[in-house]
């Protein structure tokens, strides 16, 4: 079975995190993942016994970002996936990816992934570009475009730098188009891009969520900060 690591910086927002990473858990159950981490800060050490971390500013995350991604290539895998510590993927997210993995597609994501803040607000984002939650990338896509795939100079854009990037080395990004909910990014008030920089959705958090193995644990969270 083909090899998975998570990318994924840490930096503030415990109890959002603290879903992400019971999702983490739940996917190594089902597939071949080792999950890696940057981190900021002595709480998410105490939350991370047992895994796989290094201790980095948080600022400029690019350089951040780029200090993991040296450290992770240095390890034995296949796809590097990027998973933010405030995204949530399903196990039919993985079923979806498999084939690609298995044709050994350079780069892909899917075409529409799905957000929820704290107060409840839902939306959306379809695109047939990309875009970076649970973006999966080949180690040898990585080693083409020299091993350092971000800005190291900057706190924005890192999508946009990470395509750009691959793109000047002749690797396109594969969109798979998709039906299922699978890919969930929480919102919070510390997030560059706010939920209301993209569409509504027509229904509300709870039917959003329930499709979404730690989708109660998001439910209690909303509904713990607007008591």
């Amino acid at each position: 079975m083909p090899k998975i690591i998570t990318l994924t910086p840490v930096w503030g927002r415990p109890e959002i995190f603290e879903i992400c990473l019971t999702g983490i858990k739940r996917l190594m159950q089902r597939v071949d993942l080792h999950p890696v981490f940057a981190i900021s800060e002595d709480w998410a050490a105490d939350m991370l016994k047992g895994f796989d971390y290094i201790y980095h500013d948080n600022k400029p995350l690019g350089l951040k970002k780029n200090k993991l991604l040296e450290y992770i290539m240095q390890k034995d895998f296949d796809y590097l996936m990027q998973l933010d510590s405030d995204d949530i993927i399903t196990n039919s997210y993985i079923d979806l990816i498999t084939p690609y993995i298995n044709n050994n597609t350079p780069q892909f994501c899917v075409n529409i992934i799905y957000f929820v803040d704290l107060s409840g607000n839902t939306a959306y984002f379809k695109t047939s570009h990309f875009h970076g939650l649970a973006m999966c990338i080949s180690k040898q896509s990585i080693i083409k475009a020299g091993g350092i795939l971000w800005d190291n100079n900057s706190n924005r854009g890192m999508d946009h730098y990470c395509i750009n990037k691959l793109k000047k080395v002749g690797i396109e990004n594969t969109i798979i188009p998709i039906k299922d909910i699978c890919c969930l990014d929480i919102k919070s008030d510390t997030n560059i891009n706010t939920i209301n920089s993209f569409p509504k959705l027509g229904f509300s958090y709870r039917d959003l969520l329930r499709n979404f193995e730690e989708g109660d644990m998001v439910i209690n969270l909303i509904e713990k900060n607007n008591v």
